[in-house]
Parts: C-alpha cells; sequence; structure tokens
C-alpha cells in the first residue's frame, strides 16, 4: 500500500504542481478501472488512483483522465499473474467465471493517449477505456492457456466469500509472490 501511495499520490502530486508552476494547461492523466472497485476488503491500490484522480481534478489544469481496464502487452504484469493461475493444472477462478472483462492491448492505449495529445482533448471528465473484445474471466483464462500452448484448462471455481479473508491475511507477507490480490 505504501509504494502505492508513494507511487500514484506524491507522484500525480509532484507532477501537478511541477506543471502549474510550469504554465502547462493540459494534463493527461492514466488512472484505472480499478477507481469503481468496491468490496469487503479495502484495495489500495484502487484507493491511491482515486485519490490521484481527484487531486487532478482540483489541480486547476485543464484534463482528461483515462481509466483503461487490464493492460495486455508483452511482459504486462496483469497478463503475467493471469498466466500463472491459467497455467496451473487446476486453474482457480474466484467466483463463477462469469464476470465480464474487456483487456486493453497497450498498443490501443497508446494510440488512444496519442490521439488526446494531438486533437487537445481535455474536457475535464474520466473516461473508462476497454478493448473491443468482452470476454468472461473464465474465457480469458481459457485464452491466455491456448495461446501459450497449455491445452485446455480445468477450471475450479471458487466461492470468493470463503477465499477472501485468507487472501488478504496472505497477502501481507507473500504480495510479491501472489498472482492476484484481495482487491
Amino acid at each position: 500500500p505504501a509504494v502505492f501511495f508513494r507511487d500514484n499520490v506524491e507522484a500525480t502530486r509532484r507532477l501537478l504542481e511541477m506543471s502549474v508552476a510550469a504554465g502547462v494547461r493540459n494534463f493527461l492523466h492514466i488512472s484505472s478501472i480499478a477507481v469503481g472497485f468496491s468490496g469487503e476488503v479495502s484495495y489500495p491500490y484502487g484507493e491511491s488512483k482515486r485519490e490521484a484522480e481527484s487531486l487532478v481534478a482540483i489541480s486547476g489544469l485543464h484534463y482528461l483522465i483515462l481509466r483503461p481496464t487490464m493492460i495486455i502487452g508483452e511482459k504486462a504484469p496483469v497478463l503475467e499473474s493471469l498466466a500463472k493461475l491459467a497455467g496451473a493444472p487446476l486453474t482457480p477462478v474466484f467466483g463463477d467465471g462469469k464476470v465480464k472483462v474487456q483487456p486493453l492491448f497497450v498498443d490501443d492505449l497508446l494510440d488512444c493517449m496519442f490521439s488526446v495529445l494531438s486533437d487537445g482533448y481535455f474536457p475535464n471528465e474520466a473516461l473508462d477505456l476497454g478493448g473491443p473484445q468482452v470476454l468472461s474471466m473464465d474465457e480469458l483464462l481459457e485464452h491466455i492457456r491456448l495461446a501459450r500452448r497449455q491445452g485446455k484448462a480445468r477450471l475450479v471455481h471458487v466461492p470468493v466469500k470463503l477465499v477472501l479473508p485468507l487472501i488478504a491475511l496472505l497477502e501481507k507477507a507473500f504480495l510479491r509472490l501472489m498472482p492476484f490480490t484481495s482487491g
């Protein structure tokens, strides 16, 4: 959590201060769809992104906040984490696996950013940004597994309420080793 708040909140605060001091008028901020996540367990990443967005909104600059979904590309952390799950002999899926996701290819995010900058589009709002394909979490894990030539996955649906307290406990000691968080 301390790293999230340092990297997302304090770095954004400093960039905004420097931008105002330099006479910058427009600010493009990359946030995360995670600002809208709510749940029973604290989600420090989402909270830090939400706080950073608040700083942007009160900065006095013209801004656009982009909230991408999971960003997919070579060596993308979320893809690597999901690949670890998908690569297991039995793939745990928290919940029923039907939750919808819209992975966003990193090049598409970059194209969007360049368009915003070249068009000068800063309407003082936040936009959610997802890829063109809507998949269930089960389908996404299957795609990842097949793309890595690991055959069809054996998905095991695990009730979230059953494992959430355990995951929250484990992440305190093993967060860097875990392919997911309680958030």
